[in-house]
C-alpha cells in the first residue's frame, strides 16, 4: 500500500491551491475575452441591421441546401413495381 501512495505523487510538483488559481485567474481572463467579442458582434448587428438579416438569411438558405441534398443523397432508392 505504501508503494501505491509513492506512484502517485511521484509527478506533482506545485501545490494544487496555486494550480487552481492559476486555472481559474485563466477562465476568467478567456471568459472576459469572449465577453467582448460578443459586444463587439452584438454592436456591428445593431448598427447595421439590414447586413445582419441578409446574413441570416443567406446562412439559413445555404444551411436548407446543404440539409436538403444530404437528405436525398442518403434516402433509399424506391424501386418501381414494374421493374
Amino acid at each position: 500500500m505504501a508503494e501505491d501512495t509513492k506512484s502517485l505523487t511521484a509527478g506533482f510538483t506545485g501545490a494544487i491551491n496555486e494550480e487552481k488559481a492559476r486555472l481559474t485567474e485563466k477562465a476568467k481572463d478567456a471568459v472576459n475575452v469572449v465577453k467582448g467579442e460578443a459586444s463587439n458582434v452584438v454592436d456591428a448587428a445593431r448598427e447595421n441591421p439590414t447586413a445582419t438579416s441578409g446574413l441570416l438569411v443567406a446562412a439559413g438558405a445555404i444551411g436548407f441546401i446543404l440539409g436538403y441534398a444530404l437528405s436525398r443523397s442518403t434516402a433509399p432508392r424506391h424501386r418501381s413495381f414494374w421493374s
